[in-house]
């Protein structure tokens, strides 16, 4: 099952900073961070596996973000 951010949030995110945001550019954020949470967890999720276990925990995330050379 694939869940996803609702436009809701990312709009209010992106409303914060006072500038105006198109209904184009909060799509294309949308997708974006679907996108990244998606690859997100399936790396997380590999490094469980490779580690042998079957729950997902914190450092399988900070892992995942390594892996896809995030600091």
């Amino acid at each position: 099952m694939v869940y996803k951010i609702p436009k809701s949030v990312l709009s209010r995110e992106l409303h914060k900073s006072n500038d105006r945001v198109t209904h184009e550019a909060i799509q294309t954020y949308h997708d974006i961070i679907n996108d990244f949470m998606e690859t997100l967890a399936e790396s997380a999720s590999t490094v469980r596996v490779n580690s042998e276990r079957k729950t997902l925990k914190g450092n399988d995330i900070i892992t995942a973000l390594h892996i896809l050379g995030y600091e």
